[in-house]
């Protein structure tokens, strides 16, 4: 089974994948992982820049170029981990990092390949299940300033801004509607956006997590 779980940062998406991990590990027959996927072709391009004098490799290389290289190595890196997952599968895969995220952060870069990318995430295996947190930009930006070790976003000049035109973005990318993504909403308590979670879980594989 393969579960989305997106929206903006400081949306709640970390918590939330942990603690349905710890819960649905603690049940006989069904293994829970995280799944991020690593991509080795952006890495060698930044390897080349760093050698080049350049401290990202969208300075040296076109950030179109680079886009389109890391979109074809995420497609084929998905659907070789997930090529044997079945209906009756009793693994569960979390992302916070898919089709929802990876196009919203294109269309913000101002990419001019986004029909591109769309045809490329296209092959992308549907998840079984998506859920998109939504939360007000501020409600985010309070949660990122209060962890301890920080967000690599609170380092931009206006991060409320970063974070409001990402959300929007976001909801367009939504609306595409490349398949079924459930709404709910992120400024909630934890426990209430993990009930909701967790039933929808149940409803969808019939399984009995409590």
């Amino acid at each position: 089974m393969l579960v989305e779980i997106t929206g903006i940062d400081g949306s709640g998406k970390t918590t939330l994948i942990h603690r349905l991990r710890k819960e649905l590990n603690e049940h006989s027959h069904i293994w829970a992982y995280e799944r991020n996927f690593k991509n080795r072709s952006k890495r060698f391009l930044e390897s080349i820049a760093l050698n080049k004098g350049f401290d990202r490799c969208e300075k040296l290389f076109k950030p179109e170029l680079v886009e389109f290289a890391n979109a074809l190595e995420l497609v084929e890196e998905v659907n070789r981990n997930f090529y044997y997952l079945r209906d009756d599968s009793r693994q569960v895969y979390f992302v916070d990092q898919y089709y929802c995220s990876w196009m919203a952060t294109a269309i913000l870069n101002e990419l001019d390949i986004l029909e591109d990318l769309r045809m490329i995430y296209s092959y992308l295996p549907k998840p079984d299940l998506s859920i998109f947190l939504t939360v007000p930009p501020e409600i985010a930006l309070s949660r990122l300033q209060a962890r301890e070790k920080g967000d690599q976003i609170l380092q931009l000049d206006s991060p409320i801004n970063r974070l409001s035109n990402m959300a929007k973005i976001m909801d367009e990318v939504h609306k595409e509607e490349l398949y079924p993504q459930i709404k709910i909403d992120g400024s909630k308590g934890p426990d209430a956006i993990y009930d909701e979670v967790i039933t929808l879980l149940m409803q969808r594989r019939k399984w009995e997590f409590r």
